[in-house]
């Protein structure tokens, strides 16, 4: 890794430690930890609370290698599928952004 890419990744994990939140992904036990909004990305803050649906979640490559349609996140007593096809949201590729319901 460059200079660059290890600022990123110092970003990334504090990012990840300031508004993470524990889970776990498919039925492994190794926590994991994700980043969930879970506002509708068509709601307005006018719209008052968000519509049930669709939610975004990211999780840090390092953790999960490979996510894919279907797999599954559970974090706070509920569970998540994946039901987007997962693309990498930064520039240096150390994160995965993906929907979910």
């Amino acid at each position: 890794m460059g200079y660059a890419s290890d600022v990123a990744q110092v970003a990334v994990d504090d990012a990840f430690a300031e508004f993470g939140r524990g889970a776990t992904y498919n039925d492994s036990p190794t926590p994991i930890t994700i980043i969930v909004d879970l506002r509708d990305a068509a709601s307005r803050p006018d719209d008052g609370r968000p519509i049930a649906g669709q939610i975004t979640i990211e999780v840090r490559k390092t953790e999960v290698a490979s996510p894919a349609h279907g797999d599954r996140f559970t974090f706070g007593g509920r569970t998540a599928v994946v039901s987007s096809r997962p693309m990498l949201d930064d520039e240096e590729g150390l994160v995965w952004k993906m929907w979910a319901v």
